[in-house]
């Protein structure tokens, strides 16, 4: 079995916890890295070939959004908001998903858990061929 592979650009310490610790009670998904600045994410996701790309976007929309702009795509990249208001934008510049609103382990469970069942077999296809 493939195991999925995520790579996390998260400021915020208290999401980083829940997000790390709702991502690990998953099986057949590895944290390669967790970074908390926009100069280590540039550097680091270039050497990582990540499936999932978790990016949080709460403030400096633009800023964020340009840091998205110059990496390579990953399979699917999931971005973390705390507001909504800007998803469609996301969703408009390339984010394959948008978890938003008050994030609990509950809320990025169920979602971890939807965007899992939809990307394995997509993961599984891409990376036998």
């Amino acid at each position: 079995m493939k195991v999925i592979t995520t790579f996390f650009f998260i400021e915020n310490n208290d999401l980083e916890r829940i997000v790390i610790e709702t991502v690990n009670s998953f099986k057949g998904i590895e944290i390669m890295e967790c970074v908390s600045d926009k100069y280590s994410f540039l550097e680091r996701i270039g050497s990582k070939m990540p499936d999932i790309v978790f990016m949080e976007i709460n403030d400096q929309v633009d800023q964020k959004l340009q840091i998205f702009d110059m990496i390579n795509k990953p399979l699917f990249p999931i971005a973390i908001a705390s507001d909504d208001s800007y998803a469609q934008r996301l969703m408009d510049k390339g984010f394959f998903d948008v978890i938003s609103g008050p994030i609990t382990k509950e809320l990025l469970a169920s979602k971890i858990y939807k965007i899992f069942k939809m990307t394995k077999d997509i993961v599984e296809r891409f990376n036998s061929n």
